[in-house]
């Protein structure tokens, strides 16, 4: 952990506005949901929320599903690939996604 503390404070160190750095990072994957939904991070240097932030056109990507298109972009992401337990990696989705699967044969 001392290095990881390392590379935050010389990234807030070295820029003269050290509350206009974010900083993004990956942790080591000590979690097995961090590891399967490829978590990552930010350290702030600020207070101010990333979707608050000024800039966050720059950087961040805002999008809405409507309730009545929620159904439909579930289906879309099981025909690609995407279930529930591949995100949430317990035994609860799992079965909830072999049931499915077996519902649909």
């Amino acid at each position: 952990m001392e290095g990881a503390h390392f590379l935050c404070q010389e990234a807030f160190i070295k820029d003269q506005n050290p509350s206009a750095k974010i900083l993004s990072v990956t942790g080591d994957h000590f979690d097995v949901r961090h590891l399967v939904q490829s978590a990552a991070f930010t350290i702030h240097g600020t207070t101010i929320a990333l979707n608050e932030h000024p800039k966050r056109d720059q950087f961040l990507l805002e999008f809405e599903v409507s309730g009545k298109m929620k159904s439909n972009l579930l289906d879309a992401l099981k025909v690609v690939g995407i279930r529930e337990s591949y995100i949430f990696p317990d035994l609860d989705h799992l079965a909830l996604d072999l049931g499915s699967l077996t519902d649909n044969v």
